[in-house]
């Protein structure tokens, strides 16, 4: 009896399986981004996001003395319906250029700025794309919620429901059903 051949146009199909398998992320619940991660200013390096009965607030601080330049844009399906700038430097520009936009462009050096803000209740997501020293900020820099979530890319968005995080891989795909020749 000679082992039966797997035919050659499922390869592709079973590798790629199993490539998303290994690279898949696990779903970060909204619960997960509920609450202020703990930070100290000039303690790190990098984003802490999270809401709280207050809304939405965004913060970034770096640790040492030099300068670092934190840029970003953060967007809302909806609109927003409070903005508040936090310890913004002279220099700094943190502002709500439109309804559902607001852009930043900070430079902080041991110390900590931010943006508070709330969504209208017809906001189903916000989308954060955020930048340090010029490039797309690195997701090991960047906390969510009290449990310091990081998202698997940037830019991200947060909605109603969950979103998919950087963690672990997913369990093994289920197996395809055999094929008659």
């Amino acid at each position: 009896m000679s082992p039966r051949k797997f035919p050659r146009y499922l390869v592709p199909a079973a590798i790629l399986a199993a490539l998303l398998a290994m690279s898949a992320s696990t779903i970060l619940a909204k619960e997960d981004w509920q609450g202020r991660p703990e930070f100290a200013p000039g303690a790190a390096n990098g984003y802490f996001v999270w809401k709280d009965g207050d809304g939405w607030h965004v913060r970034w601080t770096n640790k040492g003395e030099k300068k670092y330049r934190y840029e970003g844009t953060i967007t809302t399906s909806g609109s927003f319906s409070r903005f508040e700038a936090v310890e913004k430097d002279r220099k700094d520009t943190i502002r709500k250029v439109s309804d559902d936009r607001i852009v930043f462009d900070a430079q902080t050096q041991g110390k900590v700025d931010g943006v508070n803000f709330r969504t209208s209740p017809d906001s189903a997501s916000v989308t954060f794309d955020l930048r340090e020293d010029g490039s797309r900020a690195d997701v090991e820099k960047i906390r969510i919620g009290r449990n310091k979530e990081r998202p698997h890319k940037v830019p991200f968005t947060l909605g109603e429901t969950r979103i998919e995080v950087y963690t672990k891989p997913a369990s093994k795909p289920k197996e395809q059903p055999k094929q008659r020749e």
